[in-house]
């Protein structure tokens, strides 16, 4: 799966573009520090965030509009 760590604005687009739906989901540790971005329909956020081992996020949706 293509999961970017506190990505650059290109890294973002870069991970939207690699999107079936053009969208990427993120999580965001509550004290802001680190981020993930991901293809929107590969992977739940819950499921993202124990895999990096985050336990208190935020979380959202990225288009390219």
């Amino acid at each position: 799966m293509l999961l970017k760590k506190n990505p650059t604005p290109a890294g973002v687009k870069e991970v939207i573009a690699a999107s079936e739906h053009k969208a990427a989901k993120w999580l965001k540790t509550l004290d802001g520090k680190d981020v993930w971005y991901w293809p929107a329909e590969l992977e739940q956020h819950a499921n993202v965030a124990k895999q990096v081992g985050v336990t208190e996020y935020t979380k959202g949706i990225a288009t390219a509009d």
